[in-house]
């Protein structure tokens, strides 16, 4: 009869507006039923397909349309989680980029940027999220989009580019860099950002996210936007490498306006 009960509450939270639950909302609905007993509740709806435990102690309502998949889409849990884990977050780089017209790009790992301690990467069935840690997440560079059932917070396209720099080793190079960036760049209006983006990218991303722009002419504007920006912030450029190595370079072709020394050749085509 208890599991009934629980079944029931659990079943009835769409009909709410929740799609997300976790183990501390049950014990305090039902404090004269063990742990044990919900525990094993949760067990058995996660069986039949309709919940899934997304973390440790959360759980998420399977939507009808993802039962036969049996797997939910983390956008569509992932600011609840993040709320029940008390995190800033953003989703970032190439899921990021899908919402900013780069839809080729989209990543079978769905990428979180969180503030605070770092979180362990999560992977389930077919679906896996992976988080990145910042000191520093900005409110003001981040914004905010709809889901099927509420919203999420993603990084803004022009931090998305930076991010995509900074990262570029996660995900395949300087070259898909240059090649998301240049598919978003109609999303892109550098004049929008505060000075906190300029004060959380670090200098050197400024440079070689200025100079991949200033490399097509789906963003040449914004290259010249971005360097109006940093004169105005007051940055001082000094060279710096297009692609971080270990090694010191030996003579290469420089870039004067952006700073920087092109170790690594860029394919426009």
């Amino acid at each position: 009869m208890k599991e009934e009960k629980i079944s029931k509450w659990v079943k009835d939270l769409p009909k709410k507006g929740f799609m997300t639950f976790s183990l501390t909302d049950l014990i305090k609905k039902f404090p004269d039923t063990k742990r044990s007993t919900i525990v094993k509740t949760m067990y058995r709806l996660a069986e039949k397909n309709e919940i899934q435990s997304v973390w440790r102690g959360f759980y998420a309502i399977m939507p009808p349309e993802y039962a036969l998949k049996g797997e939910i889409p983390p956008l569509i849990y992932m600011d609840d989680l993040m709320k029940y884990l008390n995190k800033t977050y953003y989703i970032g780089l190439l899921d990021a980029a899908v919402f900013y017209g780069a839809a080729h790009q989209r990543s079978q790992v769905t990428t979180l940027i969180t503030s605070g301690f770092s979180l362990r990467n999560s992977e389930k069935k077919n679906t896996k999220v992976v988080f990145f840690t910042k000191k520093n997440i900005s409110p003001s560079l981040l914004q905010k989009k709809k889901t099927k059932t509420g919203y999420i917070y993603v990084s803004s396209p022009e931090l998305t580019a930076a991010d995509l720099l900074f990262y570029e080793k996660r995900i395949g190079g300087l070259q898909r860099a240059f090649e998301v960036i240049r598919e978003m760049g109609n999303a892109f209006d550098f004049s929008k950002p505060d000075s906190s983006f300029f004060s959380t990218v670090p200098l050197p991303v400024i440079q070689r996210l200025g100079y991949l722009l200033s490399l097509s002419d789906e963003t040449i504007t914004s290259s010249e936007i971005l360097y109006q920006k940093a004169g105005d912030a007051g940055l001082h450029f000094r060279f710096t490498l297009l692609k971080t190595v270990k090694e010191k370079p030996k003579k290469l072709p420089r870039n004067e306006k952006w700073k920087i020394i092109i170790n690594q050749t860029i394919d426009k085509e």
